[in-house]
């Protein structure tokens, strides 16, 4: 796991959800510029009350995460 700090803008709106257990949850996708012709996507999920704040953004909407990331699969035109 890598630590990280992103920020940019919502890929897309983001919905608020409750798992099985009840818990309330929300994806969200960031389209993060990398210097690159095309921004990456960032996929990231939140819980509970932060879940709730997260929701109310909507595409667009520019947003700080920090936390422990998953090193991404990487493949390049050449694989």
């Amino acid at each position: 796991m890598i630590e990280s700090l992103i920020s940019d803008k919502l890929f897309r709106d983001t919905e608020i959800r409750t798992s099985s257990k009840q818990t309330p949850f929300c994806n969200f996708m960031l389209s993060v510029a990398v210097g690159e012709p095309n921004p990456i996507v960032v996929t990231g999920i939140a819980f509970n009350d932060t879940a709730g704040q997260i929701a109310r953004l909507k595409k667009g909407d520019a947003l700080t995460v920090t936390g422990g990331a998953l090193k991404p699969n990487q493949s390049n035109r050449h694989g």
